[in-house]
């Protein structure tokens, strides 16, 4: 039995790889960015997570298929720290001892202890999750008032409401666009032929 290299396996799905990571691309991009964007950190750094969260998982995973980058799970969290610590730098230093942590109860077996937080929690964090990605990308889709207006408005005023008030609407029309494509993609003979 002789061993082939392992090289010939990458060279003959090349030419599925290609076009596959180049839409993983144009997917990731935007989901960095704009989770750095709801973070409050630097936009680079969005990026720096995706690609290092690729290439360190890719190699180090074992697993053909994996799924790895920032995670929109945590922008409620990043985003507090960043606030209450002194300085980005300081949220890195952070950043680096969790990792070592993780790595340690990873190699104690200590993912079991998961099991034990409540589905509710988990699914009110992500619902917090989506809101807080939403009221914070909505401006810049829209072409309206910046972030930091939206933290100056009246108390008696919401985010949403705020939104609603000063809202273009040819700029909407792209988002209720794209809102509304998959409904009528779904209800009519498009959707029912496949």
């Amino acid at each position: 039995m002789t061993n082939k290299p392992r090289s010939t396996g990458y060279i003959k799905s090349l030419a599925n790889d290609l076009p596959a990571s180049i839409v993983v691309f144009l997917v990731a991009l935007p989901l960095c960015l704009g989770v750095a964007l709801a973070s409050n950190a630097p936009l680079f750094s969005g990026i720096i997570a995706g690609v290092c969260g690729g290439i360190v998982v890719g190699i180090f995973s074992g697993s053909q298929l994996s799924v790895s980058g920032p995670a929109a799970g945590l922008t409620a969290i990043v985003a507090a720290a960043i606030t209450s610590l002194a300085s980005f730098e300081a949220f890195l230093l952070v950043v680096v001892l969790a990792g070592a942590m993780q790595m340690v109860l990873g190699f104690l077996k200590a993912g079991v202890i998961g099991d034990y937080v409540p589905n509710s929690v988990i699914k009110g964090m992500l619902a917090a999750i989506g809101l807080i990605l939403i009221l914070n990308q909505f401006p810049h889709l829209l072409e309206i008032a910046p972030l930091l207006k939206l933290m100056r408005i009246r108390p008696t005023q919401t985010k949403a409401t705020y939104l609603l008030t000063s809202l273009k609407h040819l700029a909407a029309l792209i988002p209720a666009d794209s809102l509304l494509e998959p409904f009528v993609w779904h209800f009519t003979l498009f959707g029912k032929a496949l």
